[in-house]
């Protein structure tokens, strides 16, 4: 420890209040914002030393009277997590703590708050272009997030609603935009599913209701629900009045989400009856990658626009989440064709432009030297305009029908 912190240290240990010197919940604040923290040598070869940087801040926030003494800092701790030094917080709490001080004395526990849920908050501050580029934390953004009335006229049908998209958004007019959205849902009659039940993975002996849903004849469909890929994820046909749809472009890092240049996409996937969204979830069910995609019935095909996979997910999870997205694939076509028999799928392809699983899907499968034409998503777009899809350029076949009937319901697709 340094000359510097030893004097600051040493203040507030022989402050001659004694018990509050000892106040857990002061060390505990110290402890997260990198007081204890030893000096660092950054890429550039520059020292960084937060123990210095937080004890000389602390130290003037005192000399100019935001406390009787530095232990009073204590007070906003209480309810804090011991988690330790994170320096996007350390540096959030310095930039913004005039701020910071002022809200914790209208509602107490906003610091610790701030701390606690510091990740959470800064995974939905992105800006809504493009990949979804993580921005600074602000002040305004933790207020924002926190605050539990920021939409108006809300009702039982919409409360899902603005529980989804709350912690990405707090415009009235979004909230609008999705709710408008939603009644366009119910008026058209669209059902919730293309297939005529919701297709995700599940272990069998908990599908009793698919079973009944499902005549005996398609049971091995069923069966195959469970698959013998890795565990830590599982594909989910969502369903199309499931309101994470208006934020699949927030979780998987992408433009498709109400306030997107993709929005054309979410849309359509949420109001077209034959356009939906096969989402792969981790083992927290989180939602960690999405693709759509639109069925032409008439001419018997299917193109998924492509595939989009949250940022931070590390590379070499790429290969189970491929595995997942194919046998969600495989399970959906197969189950398509047995309820529609006079007019089944026979192709189901993939666009690459941008497509975060082209390397697993190169090495898995052919190129596809039709285009089959999907639909102008930048139609569906409120504004008028916006993405008009990622499927027109390169495409790769998914599924076939006429190497599908040589494999067993039983089989791994994704196996060859």
């Amino acid at each position: 420890m340094d000359n510097h912190n030893f004097t600051f240290f040493k203040q507030f240990n022989y402050d001659d209040s004694v018990i509050r010197t000892r106040d857990s919940n002061f060390y505990k604040i110290l402890y997260n914002l990198g007081a204890f923290n030893p000096p660092t040598i950054d890429k550039n070869g520059k020292t960084i030393n937060y123990a210095q940087k937080v004890c000389m801040f602390l130290n003037q926030k005192t000399e100019q009277g935001y406390f009787e003494d530095i232990t009073e800092l204590g007070n906003f701790g209480e309810n804090m997590e011991v988690n330790g030094f994170n320096q996007e917080f350390t540096d959030y709490f310095m930039k913004y703590f005039d701020e910071i001080h002022e809200q914790e004395y209208y509602k107490p526990g906003f610091f610790s708050r701030c701390y606690n849920e510091f990740n959470l908050v800064q995974k939905t501050n992105t800006n809504n272009h493009g990949s979804q580029r993580q921005l600074k934390p602000t002040f305004k953004k933790f207020v924002e997030y926190f605050n539990e009335n920021k939409f108006s006229n809300i009702t039982e049908e919409t409360r899902d609603i603005a529980d989804a998209i709350s912690p990405y958004f707090s415009s009235q007019e979004t909230f609008d935009k999705a709710t408008k959205i939603n009644e366009e849902r119910i008026n058209s009659n669209s059902p919730s599913h293309i297939l005529s039940f919701h297709l995700k993975e599940q272990p069998f002996d908990k599908i009793d209701k698919l079973g009944e849903m499902i005549e005996n004849s398609q049971i091995e469909v069923a069966k195959n629900l469970s698959s013998s890929a890795k565990d830590e994820f599982t594909y989910d046909w969502l369903a199309k009045n499931d309101p994470e749809n208006y934020i699949l472009g927030k979780l998987c890092s992408c433009c498709a989400h109400i306030e997107g240049n993709g929005q054309g996409i979410m849309r359509a996937s949420i109001i077209h009856p034959n356009i939906q969204n096969l989402v792969i979830r981790n083992n927290n069910g989180e939602i960690i990658a999405k693709s759509t995609l639109f069925i032409n019935p008439d001419d018997g095909y299917g193109v998924f626009n492509n595939v989009e996979i949250y940022e931070n997910t590390p590379k070499s999870q790429h290969p189970a989440i491929y595995e997942k997205y194919i046998l969600g694939v495989h399970n959906f076509a197969k189950q398509y064709n047995l309820e529609n028999p006079e007019k089944t799928l026979k192709i189901l392809t993939v666009g690459m432009h941008l497509n975060d699983l082209s390397e697993e899907i190169q090495k898995h499968h052919d190129e596809s030297f039709i285009l089959y034409p999907a639909i102008n998503y930048s139609k569906f777009n409120l504004s008028g305009d916006g993405h008009i899809g990622d499927s027109a350029r390169h495409q790769y076949k998914l599924w076939d029908i006429s190497k599908d009937q040589n494999t067993t319901q039983n089989e791994n697709p994704f196996e060859k």
